[in-house]
């Protein structure tokens, strides 16, 4: 099995990845897109994957196991995102991802990395519950990001537009889709 590079496992019920994927030596493609129930992916699986090109993960593990229980420390999943960052940053050849954040300070980690940045086609904010507001446009100079999505963020009150490099004015060329859904100010219940 180890000359498999492409895996796609986007749209599955699947619940977790298995430590013996180790196996796919080279993989170099990886879709986990909208694998709504995937609640463990285990830590040095995915920074395993050294020749990894394409790593997909939009709307991937949504904080709870299918059975409700919240996601524990044994994955790259917990933390919002800050684990898994941790392990991206170790693929050399990963050009093409997608990603959802759950927490400002994985959001505030990726921002801080230009090698993640210039590969991030996806972007999604999802129950990003630990922050009042967001300056919008700090997402500007990521040059291939073509969606953006904000989604279920209750506490979100405000989206700011800062230019934070005090430079020139900056206009995507690739953004094409930008999504916020729903958003409701904190009703103090």
């Amino acid at each position: 099995m180890t000359f498999f590079n492409h895996l796609d496992l986007s749209a599955t019920i699947i619940e977790k990845l298995p430590i013996e994927l180790k196996a796919l030596v080279n993989l170099k493609w990886l879709d986990l897109d909208y694998s709504w129930d995937l609640h463990k992916i285990p830590h040095q699986l995915i920074s395993h994957f050294l020749k990894m090109n394409v790593l997909r993960m939009l709307h991937c593990g949504y904080g709870y196991s299918p059975s409700g229980q919240a996601i524990t420390e044994d994955t790259v999943l917990y933390s919002g995102g800050e684990l898994l960052l941790e392990e991206l940053l170790n693929l050399k050849y990963l050009n093409v991802w997608s990603i959802c954040f759950r927490s400002s300070s994985a959001l505030g980690k990726f921002l801080r990395s230009a090698k993640l940045q210039i590969s991030t086609q996806f972007l999604c904010l999802h129950c990003f519950d630990d922050s009042k507001s967001l300056n919008v446009l700090a997402l500007a100079y990521l040059n291939h990001l073509h969606t953006l999505n904000i989604h279920s963020c209750k506490y979100l009150e405000e989206l700011k537009i800062e230019n934070v490099q005090n430079s020139q004015p900056y206009y995507s060329q690739t953004l094409y889709t930008v999504g916020i859904y729903m958003i409701a100010p904190n009703s103090g219940t």
